[in-house]
């Protein structure tokens, strides 16, 4: 029973990661269309999805004290916690002050897709650590027998600072790291996998396609890297620029927000209400003239209405 729970639960990590990346696609759909508080909106809800899936935390659970704690016990590091929580008051910022937020929302979601794959790094590297340090050991023995304590440990510094290196942003200096783990014949499908991603935030998808298939040769059921593979391939055969949308949806998409949805359908039924006084006005009026102002007041109160309620379903649907 015990061994079935655990599977359940490694089960459960694997699926918070998938749930965010199909989370962070849809964000990204929304990005392309310039659907800003769609993007803020589903960006929150794969941050959060992923931290509840990843811990099994309940929704009173998800506070950001809660999440800076798990991630910490975890072993991610304090840098990475602390972008994970900005990224967080980011979305929620924009979601509830959409009018006053001045974000490049693909700069938000480039972030987002790296702290969580930082977060996901970091937390293999912690589970896995022991495991790790006995497959070095066992290297060395086989290797070289005779290799003193310090010499034993330099793949694991190498590992650290290859991490540290790709934290801080230093893909370069990463790739050098990583690569000297190979150098000295250390060679698994995670290491082929960190690689491919330092080569690729190099913007290098050629060695970045290299690495992650090279980390399937070795381990074909590596989902992860079959994701970043897929992503890759995407990047270097769908390098088209997105047309800017005509000036007119422009204009009236900024119309439309210029108050919020509830507004715009209280205007549309108040409009509607004229617009039926009117129609009542053109039948009982006693004269042409009262009657011709009811017609033409009726019309004009029944396209504002029209024209209000489209504004109102436009922003709910954003």
């Amino acid at each position: 029973a015990r061994a079935r729970r655990d599977d359940v639960v490694g089960t459960k990590t694997r699926t918070a990661t998938k749930m965010a990346r199909k989370r962070l696609a849809q964000a990204e759909s929304f990005m392309k269309k310039g659907l800003q508080s769609a993007f803020y909106e589903e960006l929150h809800k794969a941050l959060l999805g992923y931290v509840s899936d990843k811990f099994v935390l309940d929704a009173s659970d998800l506070g950001k004290d809660s999440i800076s704690t798990r991630l910490s016990e975890k072993g991610v590091s304090d840098a990475v916690t602390a972008e994970f929580v900005a990224l967080l008051d980011e979305c929620e910022y924009a979601r509830y002050a959409p009018d006053t937020i001045n974000t490049d929302m693909s700069s938000t979601f480039e972030k987002a897709v790296s702290v969580i794959s930082r977060i996901d790094e970091c937390m293999k590297k912690h589970k896995k650590g022991s495991a790790v340090a006995s497959m070095l050991a066992v290297f060395l023995i086989a290797g070289a027998g005779t290799m003193s304590l310090g010499a034993a440990e330099y793949p694991d510094s190498l590992w650290n600072v290859s991490v540290n290196a790709y934290s801080e942003g230093h893909w370069s200096d990463a790739v050098e790291a990583w690569s000297s783990i190979l150098n000295i014949g250390v060679e698994n499908a995670p290491l082929y996998y960190n690689i491919g991603n330092a080569w690729y935030k190099e913007n290098d998808m050629a060695h970045a396609i290299l690495y992650y298939e090279r980390a399937l040769k070795i381990d074909p059921s590596y989902s992860d890297a079959a994701y970043n593979l897929e992503f890759a391939r995407a990047g270097i055969q769908d390098k088209i620029e997105e047309v800017p949308s005509f000036f007119l949806k422009r204009w009236f998409d900024s119309f439309c927000r210029l108050m919020p949805s509830n507004v715009w359908a209280v205007i549309a039924f108040v409009f509607l209400a004229l617009c039926l006084g009117m129609v009542l006005m053109f039948l009982l009026a006693r004269s042409n003239s009262a009657s011709k102002a009811g017609f033409i007041t009726a019309i004009v109160t029944l396209v504002i209405s029209v024209c209000a309620f489209a504004m109102s379903a436009v922003q709910k649907s954003d």
